[in-house]
């Protein structure tokens, strides 16, 4: 993940938690760093199985 300067900012660990009401749970822990929001990730091998139009909430 890069934050809005282009500095990559390392994540200590991440979770997924499981689908229940049309909804799946990932978060990542990033360590205390200086970075500048926003970041940006980038999201590989996102679920092949979605079709059409989606929305992906960011919390």
């Amino acid at each position: 993940m890069y934050d809005a300067n282009g500095k990559e900012v390392e994540s200590n660990g991440s979770s997924n938690e499981g689908f229940s009401q049309n909804k799946q749970r990932m978060s990542i822990s990033i360590s205390k760093q200086n970075f500048k929001n926003p970041l940006k990730i980038k999201l590989e091998f996102y679920p092949s199985y979605i079709e059409g139009k989606a929305k992906v909430r960011v919390k």
